[in-house]
């Protein structure tokens, strides 16, 4: 079967092509060797027999060949050879010394690598599979589980072998078998983990004291059990991630050391840890080899083989009897879940050079979290004590008078990624440069022009300098850097660190362009952290409130002084796409404000409950338009919850030269305050400002330069009806000239529960905006930037308190948000809906009792008494709750197989939902139906063929219209539907006759396993009538969809306008059926984070408490009988009587009741079958 193109894109494939390997995974053996040094090369004895398990098909064997037998270098330590026999020195005298210093010009002058083939090697190559021959390798066809194994691979390795005689076991066991992988991850994990033990179990029987073994994991959730295990036989253990091992994968390579066995047992091969004891082999059993081509190799007959499996006493990790897809696992004791911190922001110089520390975890760092743990720095513009700077051959050259904080790179720790934004010498400095290790792990990102003349100077690997493309958001990842941060224990998630380019458009001088880095941390666990809150006194409505960290820090505070700055909640905004013709935009096209552009991007941000939210820095010294950044901060930056801006390093002063010389040098604060407003910047950092001595050049007349102080920025940034509004709102931005030298620890708020604070914040912000108005564009625009701490997608329609009246049944105005609905080709529903107390509290029962009743059918699945398939809608109650309360009973609602919330809204009981669901003739539908295929009056199912719903309903349309009876047809489908061609024929038609239909796409995110963004060219599913106009809908606010399904029945069967396409959005909380855990194409964070967030039953209960529709004793009473009433009905449901499997019931229900015949008509008019007892 060949390779797939994504393997022929990966450069390690090719690289095993070009090298003649057999697999792309000997690299992960000579990354896993440079690192632990497993071959020992200093005491080449001590590795010389080798066991290599799973070797099928010998990539690694071959590895062992190479190095061992013919004596080969690779990797690393083959360039490291090469530069010591170059240069004449020892090659452990060039380690000692530090091969920093090793340095060559042409690399054609190297010599080829010398050759220390070992004595007396013996490799033995074990697997089930056939494995084409190696040249020194023995191959032992036979399985790692049978003890019998064990003797014949000691056989193999020495023919004299004796049990007595332990001067000849093995030196190393490696082992690279894995399963084949299902994709369920805790399954994959199980079974490898059994492969593990099985490995280790024969490696204990095999390896000498204090040799070496090495296997690969698949890193879970009960990972540290292996480890725990691991290190009762050995002295150390380590978990090792090779460059080569896919960044997507979950695997990991255990390397342990130093084999000890536990005290008062001695391995023996006669007798096994466990089980019967094996065969016992004769010598002449055990001799029977076959020779030929120099090539060695170990027979074992069929009839040898014990059939008892060998299982080392050790706890299997994982057990998938109490698997929980959808769980939430606590922190183990003792551990805490910290947000990320950005420590420190410590310029070396006083210009543009920049340190920056990520890290997860406070500054300074405890003595458990040490680099490599999740901390990642980035050195931007390294230029330390030229005398000299040179801005451009044309630009005036100035005298450096303040010295660096560090004379050499060597002062401080290695960075991990150097940042060179600009080719001019005081951003890419070659003195500077040169002094990092050309065979450090520091990869530099360089500006195009920069990258090619640091490859120029030959000193570094040319594969660690990366020249930076344009950022480009129609590419996958817009051309960024990306680097992996490996998770910071095996339970936790991956970080990573980006970094991209972003030039100005009109850019002659080639000074002007920004470079964005992203850090999202990496986790030790997935769980949830715990939320600060604070219980308010009862007269207060809104029950938790997120706190903020800290307070903000006076702006007058010393800059050595660790800062922790406020910042609001925020969630994901959208917008609507009406456009009146008369409204103008109130922003202009170069300055959209933080809300606008959440809005444009559609996409939500990547906060989940279990990450926080994920740090930006934008570092821009000689500053760049606003405008030409949009395009990456409407993907990038608010596709990884990179919203509001953390850092901002761009100049205070501005630098001018004439147009005929340049123009502007630096933007200055004019460029900065834009993008702090509009990014909302939490802290800016002046960059490029450094006061110079005398100007030289014949252009240092021409230049004015114009100083700008820290004090007079922070008044500029409040000035205008823009700046009052974000101030009062709540936004904080530090700005501050540092001293050279200086640190400043920048902490990034976590947005556990965001925009919990619900419609007071609204309030806030209205009586803000009151007090001076809401005449002008610009303070409509400052009310847009404000509300960008605006409510969950579940909770945000708004009622003023004075308008509720004491009346149950009395009638109040609800004003609901205007990122409720977007429209295409069409007038937007009237944005104030008519409710009463009463319908709230029904609404809110109805969607408690939806869900549980749900929740019921989960149950009953997992206790196998629902057989078959089994589709549940929990979390998208609020759509057929909203629909039913904007119908009436003469309408109709077809839906596809999640059905069972429009079964009991249309009239159908709990318990014959749920006797359906458990097969019992008191069922819906008889107890023949199942879970998809359920009907009541009105309602005509409950569909399992996909889309095949649609046409019907287009059908029943037509029989409304035809008899004139002025109902309406809601017809659903999912996203997943969306794309069949009976969809698209059902529109034509529809619009071809204007048939009273409400077309339905609930987008739930995801058609099965996949998303809408993968699966469909154009995911605005509203639009996708073309002819008929559409109307997009927040599903999650059940409100939104009365008002939205009310407006469309009033278009379509009152009105007789035709069809209208509407789109729910919504989201489904468990995966697509009952056997789908629904956590293999999404993550339990996303999942956690739409539950706290958008739940449409927790924004109904906000709404009623905010409004004093109810109590809280109220609500609650509220919640208990609708959870009473379903468990009653569930229990009776329970209680029927299973059905006897009798053929009569293939007999009922095909013809009208009472004018069956005693027949049933077959496919041609002479075929019938008679039912007989």
């Amino acid at each position: 079967m060949g390779k797939s193109s994504k393997d022929k894109r990966d450069a390690y494939y090719r690289l095993a092509k070009e090298q003649n390997w057999r697999a792309r995974s000997a690299f992960k053996l000579i990354q896993i060797d440079e690192q632990f040094d497993l071959f020992s090369y200093q005491e080449p004895s001590q590795c010389t027999r080798v066991v290599d398990l799973c070797a099928a098909p010998g990539s690694w064997s071959q590895v062992l060949s190479r190095v061992l037998i013919k004596g080969e270098s690779f990797g690393r330590r083959a360039w490291v050879e090469k530069m010591s026999t170059l240069h004449g020195q020892d090659y452990s005298e060039s380690v000692e010394n530090g091969v920093s210093q090793l340095r060559v010009d042409d690399e054609d002058e190297l010599p080829p690598t010398l050759l220390s083939p070992r004595e007396n090697v013996k490799i033995v190559a074990i697997d089930l599979q056939p494995m084409a021959p190696l040249e020194g390798i023995t191959q032992l066809k036979a399985d790692i589980t049978h003890p019998s194994t064990v003797p014949l691979l000691l056989k193999a390795i020495d023919p004299a072998f004796d049990e007595t005689n332990a001067q000849h076991r093995v030196d190393l066991v490696i082992c690279d078998g894995a399963p084949d992988v299902t994709g369920l991850h805790d399954l994959d994990i199980y079974i490898q983990a059994q492969l593990l033990h099985s490995a280790l179990a024969l490696a204990t029987k095999v390896l000498r004291p204090g040799g070496k073994f090495v296997a690969k994991i698949f890193r879970g959730k009960n990972v540290d059990l292996i480890y725990a295990q691991l290190k009762t036989v050995f002295e150390r253990v380590h978990v090792a991630k090779p460059r080569a091992s896919r960044a997507s994968s979950i695997e990991a390579f255990v390397v342990c050391e130093g084999f000890t066995p536990i005290d008062g047992w001695t391995p023996s091969i006669g007798q096994s840890m466990h089980g019967p004891e094996p065969r016992q082999l004769s010598n002449e059993q055990a001799r029977r080899v076959r020779e030929h081509d120099g090539i060695t190799e170990v027979v074992l007959d069929q009839d040898e083989v014990n059939p008892t499996r060998w299982i080392a006493p050790f706890i299997a990790c994982g057990d998938l009897s109490a698997w929980d897809s959808d769980a939430t696992y606590k922190l183990p004791a003792g551990h805490v879940s910290l947000p990320p911190v950005q420590p420190p922001t410590a310029p070396p110089n006083g210009d543009t050079s920049f340190l920056l520390t990520f890290s997860p975890a406070a500054y300074p760092l405890p003595e458990d979290l040490k680099p490599g743990n999740g901390v990642f720095t980035v050195l931007i513009d390294p230029c330390l004590d030229t005398p000299l700077v040179f801005m451009g051959p044309w630009l005036p050259r100035s005298q450096r008078v303040t010295p660096s904080a560090i004379q050499d790179l060597s002062e401080i720790e290695e960075p991990d990624v150097v940042i060179v934004s600009q080719n001019g010498p005081d951003h890419c400095h070659k003195d500077t440069l040169l002094q990092l290790r050309p065979e450090g792990k520091t990869a530099i990102v360089a500006e195009p022009d920069a990258a090619k003349a640091i490859r120029s100077w030959k000193h570094f690997d040319p594969n660690r300098v990366h020249s930076m493309a344009k950022y480009n958001a129609k590419t996958k990842f817009g051309n960024a850097f990306r680097v992996r941060i490996p998770p910071r224990s095996a339970n936790g998630d991956a970080g990573e660190l980006s970094v991209s380019f972003i030039p100005a458009r009109k850019n002659v001088t080639g000074h002007h362009n920004a470079f964005g880095i992203v850090y999202v941390a990496p986790t030790h666990t997935k769980t949830v952290a715990a939320v600060p809150t604070i219980d308010l006194p009862k007269k207060t409505k809104h029950f938790h409130m997120p706190i903020n960290p800290a307070p903000p820090v006076p702006i007058s505070f010393p800059v050595t002084d660790k800062a922790q700055f406020m910042r609001p909640v925020s969630v994901e905004i959208r917008r609507r796409t009406l456009r009146v013709q008369s409204r103008k935009p109130a922003v202009p096209s170069d300055r959209a404000s933080l809300s606008n552009i959440s809005s444009m991007a559609g996409v939500a941000p990547t906060v989940t409950p279990a990450r926080p939210r994920a740090i930006s820095v934008m570092y821009a010294p000689n500053g760049v338009p606003y405008r030409d950044l949009l395009p990456y901060i409407r993907t990038h930056l608010l596709q990884r919850g990179a919203l509001p801006l953390t850092l901002l390093l761009h100049s205070f002063d501005q630098a001018k030269l004439p147009w005929y010389l340049g123009g502007n040098i630096t933007t200055g604060a004019p460029g900065g305050i834009n993008i702090a407003r509009s990014l909302m910047a939490r802290c800016w950092l002046s960059a490029h400002d450094e006061i110079r001595g005398h100007q030289h050049g014949a252009s240092a007349k021409y230049l004015r330069v114009q100083r700008v102080e820290a004090d007079e920025i922070r008044k500029q940034l409040w000035e205008g009806d823009d700046g009052e509004c974000l101030r009062r709102s709540g936004w904080v931005c530090d700005v501050r000239k540092m001293d050279v030298g200086k640190a400043l620890t920048l902490g990034q708020a976590r947005d556990l529960l965001a925009g919990m604070e619900g419609d007071r914040q609204s309030q806030l912000l209205r009586a803000c905006l009151r007090s001076f108005g809401l005449a002008s564009p610009a303070r409509q625009r400052a009310y847009q930037l404000a509300r960008r701490t605006v409510t969950t997608d579940a909770a945000s329609s708004h009622v003023e308190k004075e308008d509720v009246p004491a009346d149950d049944e009395a009638p109040f105005p609800v004003k609901l948000s205007d990122e409720s609905f977007e429209t295409y080709e069409l007038d937007p529903p009237p944005y104030t809906l008519e409710t009463t107390k009463k319908e709230l509290k029904q609404m809110y029962y109805d969607m408690v009792a939806v869900r549980r009743m749900e929740m019921a059918a989960d149950r009953l699945y997992k206790e196998k008494k629902i057989r078959g398939f089994c589709h549940l809608s929990t979390g998208q109650e609020a759509v057929a709750v909203g629909i039913e309360h904007a119908l009436t009973k003469q309408d109709a609602v077809i839906t596809s197989y999640r059905c069972h919330g429009f079964a009991m809204m249309r009239g159908g009981a709990v318990k014959s939902i749920i006797g359906e669901l458990l097969g019992r003739r008191e069922g819906i539908a008889y107890g023949k139906g199942g879970s998809m295929h359920m009907f009541a009056p009105g309602f005509y199912g409950g569909n399992g063929i996909v889309g095949a719903q649609v046409p019907v309903g287009a059908g029943i349309a037509f029989a409304h219209q035809y008899t004139g009876s002025k109902t309406a047809t809601v017809v659903l489908y999912g996203d997943g539907a969306s794309n069949q061609g009976q969809v698209f024929e059902a529109f034509n038609m529809a619009k071809l006759w204007n048939l009273p239909v409400l077309f339905g796409c609930e987008n739930n995110k995801y058609g099965m396993g996949t998303s809408a963004a993968r699966s469909s060219a154009l995911t605005e599913y509203y639009k996708r009538g073309q002819y008929i106009p559409g109307l997009k809908i927040n599903a999650m606010d059940v409100l939104a969809v009365k008002a939205a399904v009310q407006y469309g029945r009033q278009y379509t069967a009152v009105d007789d306008k035709g069809p209208l396409v509407l789109e729910y959005v919504t989201y489904r909380y468990g995966g697509h059926s009952m056997s789908d855990p629904g956590t293999t194409y999404r993550t339990r964070e996303e999942i956690q984070r739409m539950r706290s967030t958008n739940d449409p039953i927790a924004g109904l209960k906000q709404k009623i408490l905010d409004w004093e529709v109810c109590t809280e004793d109220e609500l609650k009473a509220i919640d208990k009988k609708a959870r009473d009433a379903v468990d009653v009905e569930v229990k009776e449901a329970e209680a029927m009587t299973i059905p006897d499997a009798t053929p009569k019931i293939l007999f009922e229900d095909i013809y009208v009741r009472g004018s069956e015949p005693d027949f049933v008509r077959g496919r041609t008019p002479d075929e019938t079958y008679y039912y007989k007892e």
